[in-house]
């Protein structure tokens, strides 16, 4: 929702239709998609706008970027025409783009092929600013031979440099952007995903015996460790001759469930390649910083969803909870009951609804010093809906109810969906098995 650099929003653009200019937009817009700007007017109207938030912590920033409204609204329009036809070109490599719940697909099928493969392992491979650095050629060339409906767009977006404006030390500042796709443009995904797929598949299909699958620009292999060696090398050398992708080999996730075993002389030789490789993969400056990474037997974190042992996965489910119970005590203490319900429903209950559907019955269990995840997750939940049953303005008692206000059987009903007279919220100890299922 954040305005470009003309600074106009949906808002107003709303405003317009209802006004009675729909038409005029209409043809606008479509003009937007079709290229047909003047080239001169093409890098303020397909630029964009950077911000660059603190992230959590302090220290580094996060750049966040804006197009103008009227070139999203042509991407977003472009986009939902063909949706469908990205996903079936792209899939079931590349599960990020056009493939419906390709989030939950992409952490099951690496859970699956770990546990029917025990001796195999997985990497997790990371690019340096991949997103912003990525060949504009690489995409454009796959886009005109697989989706030439969107080349005229696509052309004037990103077949010339546009302007980008942030806000620096000194003031608004503008400069050109000349690589990468553009943040906060409904195609920058399928942009991306262009870029790499060839070389995806040529990995995948060179190397049959193994797992090759990405989710944007988190791609990982699974299969054989001698193999994996190989297939990660390959697509580090593809990666950086067709697409500009530079590896950054001390930010990978290298996973070896039976590490912890005895190791035969060959896996031993081939796990000293693997970090040899990996060492070779990190950029000089962070190898001299002393930055490098080595295999680990715990787990690793698939999109969003983690593998592994299950005191690994149950330690993640609760530093998501931890984060979780900021949000809560915010929640609480909001003056709108409406705005706290929906934060709560569409927002704190699904994230851990896509932990059940990853994880299930493993976040039933508890560990000797804490609660199970699940237990908690609901008992967070009682807590918040008491809460929000307390007046308003009594901060003070808002604060401090507790779900002994809440009985567990009103909690089972709030569950319900609203016809059954619920509210829809997540009781995770009542859909613990059946998310997990649904997804596996």
């Amino acid at each position: 929702s954040m305005p470009g650099a003309d600074l106009i929003r949906f808002e107003h653009v709303q405003a317009l239709v209802r006004s009675g200019h729909a038409a005029v937009l209409r043809s606008f817009v479509l003009s937007v998609a079709q290229g047909r700007v003047p080239a001169e007017a093409r890098p303020y109207v397909y630029g964009g706008r950077l911000v660059a938030p603190a992230k959590p912590g302090g220290g580094a920033h996060r750049p966040l970027g804006a197009g103008v409204a009227w070139r999203r609204l042509a991407a977003g329009f472009l986009a939902s025409c063909y949706g469908s036809e990205f996903g079936e070109r792209l899939g079931p490599t590349q599960l990020g783009v056009g493939v419906s719940r390709g989030v939950e697909i992409f952490a099951a099928t690496v859970r699956l092929a770990l546990e029917s493969n025990p001796r195999w392992v997985v990497v997790k491979v990371d690019f340096r600013n991949a997103f912003n650095e990525v060949s504009r050629l690489a995409f454009l060339r796959f886009c005109a031979a697989h989706f030439p409906q969107l080349l005229l767009f696509l052309l004037a977006a990103y077949g010339a440099p546009a302007y980008i404006t942030a806000l620096g030390p000194d003031g608004w500042v503008r400069f050109l952007s000349r690589c990468g796709c553009t943040q906060g443009c409904p195609l920058g995904p399928l942009a991306f995903a262009a870029a790499l797929q060839l070389v995806l598949e040529r990995v995948r299909d060179r190397y049959s015996d193994c797992l090759v699958v990405s989710l944007h620009d988190d791609a990982q292999i699974a299969g054989p460790i001698g193999r994996v060696r190989e297939a990660l090398a390959e697509l580090i050398e593809a990666a950086a001759g067709q697409c500009g992708l530079v590896p950054t080999g001390h930010k990978f996730v290298l996973y070896v469930p039976w590490l912890d075993t005895p190791l035969s002389v060959l896996e031993q030789g081939q796990l000293e390649h693997c970090h040899r490789d990996l060492d070779t993969y990190t950029p000089d400056a962070d190898r001299l910083a002393g930055r490098h990474y080595r295999a680990q037997a715990a787990g690793v974190v698939v999109a969003g969803v983690p593998l592994g042992g299950d005191r690994f996965v149950r330690d993640f489910a609760h530093e998501r909870l931890d984060a979780h119970m900021l949000a809560h005590q915010r929640v609480r203490v909001l003056r709108c009951v409406q705005s706290a319900y929906v934060i709560v429903r569409y927002c704190l209950g699904l994230r851990f609804v896509h932990l059940l559907r990853g994880c299930g019955h493993v976040l039933r269990a508890r560990d000797a010093e804490r609660d199970s995840p699940v237990a908690r997750h609901d008992a967070v939940f009682r807590d918040t809906l008491a809460a929000l049953l307390t007046r308003s303005d009594h901060f003070d008692q808002r604060a401090t109810a507790t779900q002994g206000d809440f009985p567990s059987r009103v909690f089972r009903q709030a569950a319900l969906p609203p016809k059954l007279g619920g509210v829809a919220l997540a009781c995770a100890d009542a859909v613990c098995e059946a998310a997990f299922l649904a997804c596996t």
